[in-house]
């Protein structure tokens, strides 16, 4: 067996590399990933995720049903964060732009400091650049999160 040599990743806080595997069905089966960042703070739950992953899941299952959360790693080493950007490279890379809005009670007063944020998130698709299946992907992703936590959930993700 042999043994490869860790570093850790240098200016980098501990983050979490994220993978959603999306499945498409038509016309002909296809996949991609749908990747980004969190970064990993004392009160994230980085096993199970927050309101944050669930909904952006939720979001993407709205579109492929069989979306389903692939990779979940923890990347203190440049060799994993490597090693995560292998797996889930793909032929063609479709940036996303990913909304997100709050969701208020209307019941009761409406903030009036209320802001959507925007973020382009990339799906990397297991197809070739000229593939027409691409075209029936979505070029926007909605998120909704309640209001209070919008702002600092929006602040622990980036791009891969």
């Amino acid at each position: 067996m042999e043994n490869i040599e860790l570093h850790l990743r240098k200016n980098h806080p501990p983050e979490v590399f994220k993978s959603i595997r999306i499945i498409g069905r038509f016309p002909e089966k296809f996949i991609g990933d749908f990747c980004y960042i969190r970064l990993f703070y004392k009160e994230y739950d980085y096993k199970n995720g927050d309101i944050l992953d669930s909904q952006i899941l939720r979001s993407l299952q709205s579109v492929f049903h069989e979306a389903h959360l692939q990779l979940n790693v923890l990347t203190l080493f440049d060799k994993q964060f490597e090693d995560c950007l292998k797996i889930t490279k793909g032929g063609f890379t479709k940036s996303i732009v990913t909304y997100f809005y709050p969701i208020v009670n209307y019941e009761n007063d409406i903030p009036e400091n209320l802001k959507a944020y925007y973020l382009g998130l990339n799906l990397n698709l297991w197809i070739s650049a000229d593939d027409p299946r691409k075209e029936i992907i979505p070029d926007t992703l909605l998120v909704n999160l309640p209001f209070d936590d919008l702002l600092p959930l929006i602040r622990t993700i980036k791009q891969v």
